[in-house]
């Protein structure tokens, strides 16, 4: 597995922004910090107050990606692994973004590559793997038919969010975050290497070399 954020590395604050509802007059809040040790008992704490009041049952609160000029290519990658040290009773979205788009100072408008996921009311340790083909297109948290796929080669950030769903969840939230790894296509042997180990390196195949070259 390839480590993009978390554990066996330090989780980092700076690597993170609010992006929440704020942006369009709402009053959620959302934080991303770094907890406990360092390494392998390094963990991010994803925690705020999702509110519904404020925008008629709507609401969103997310921590997105703020690495200036920072891409990844996972173009060898088949899909994302999320682990969980704790978390309550809501559902959230991960998110990716390519950087084939319009930017502007709403980034919830444009286009967005989701998954929802709704982990168990545990303190246990548990994982979720989502194929990069189950990220579904959408524009403001809707589905959008006849998109693009994802661009696994050109990614440009990705985002932890927890959003209303039309009025059904509200309130304090809290997503321990262990880590997040991209699962290789073709090189299982390459299980748990950092990023920093395969950057820019390459390993020779059976069909010559296979570049790693993982961000630019």
């Amino acid at each position: 597995m390839l480590v993009l954020f978390g554990q066996p590395e330090n989780w980092h604050e700076q690597d993170f922004r609010a992006v929440d509802d704020r942006v369009r007059g709402g009053q959620s809040t959302s934080h991303l910090t770094a907890e406990k040790g360092n390494g392998s008992d390094s963990y991010a704490r994803f925690w705020g107050t999702l509110d519904t009041k404020t925008l008629g049952g709507a609401g969103f609160a997310s921590q997105a990606t703020n690495i200036p000029n920072r891409k990844w290519n996972l173009r060898e990658f088949e899909g994302i692994e999320i682990n969980i040290a704790k978390s309550d009773n809501f559902k959230y979205t991960f998110i990716i973004k390519d950087d084939h788009q319009t930017k502007n100072d709403d980034e919830r408008s444009t286009l967005s590559y989701e998954y929802d996921f709704s982990p168990s009311f545990s303190k246990e340790d548990q994982s979720i793997y989502v194929p990069f083909s189950d990220f579904r297109p959408t524009y403001r948290g809707r589905p959008v038919e006849g998109a693009p796929p994802l661009d696994t080669s050109e990614i440009v950030q990705f985002s932890f969010m927890i959003r209303s769903f039309f009025d059904s969840q509200s309130g304090d939230f809290e997503l321990l975050l262990k880590s997040v790894r991209a699962k290789p296509k073709y090189t299982p042997h390459q299980a748990d290497l950092s990023e920093k180990q395969l950057y820019s390196t390459e390993e020779k195949t059976d069909n010559g070399l296979l570049s790693y070259c993982l961000c630019q």
